[in-house]
């Protein structure tokens, strides 16, 4: 499993403290591919947003949507980190 999906899927089952480590992680490592790096961006947002800190997942937001736009990217973010994030 990719370490995007799987701080998507952290994120999903509840366990926040873990999906954020994962994202740290994932953010921090030069070797992770761009797109998982995008994906994982996400997921610190979506959980700051339910969390109703809108000031600090406002700028996670802005961060991940720079992933995602990134020309180093080949590949698209999955639509179920993508859509709920940017919604929320």
């Amino acid at each position: 499993m990719c370490l995007g999906c799987l701080g998507y899927a952290l994120f999903r089952t509840g366990q926040w403290k873990k999906a954020i480590e994962n994202a740290r992680k994932v953010l921090i490592d030069e070797d992770a591919l761009p797109v998982a790096r995008a994906a994982v961006a996400v997921v610190p947002a979506m959980i700051g947003v339910l969390r109703g800190e809108r000031r600090h997942a406002n700028a996670r937001l802005a961060d991940a949507r720079i992933r995602k736009s990134s020309k180093r990217m080949n590949s698209g973010v999955p639509a179920c980190f993508n859509r709920l994030g940017f919604r929320l």
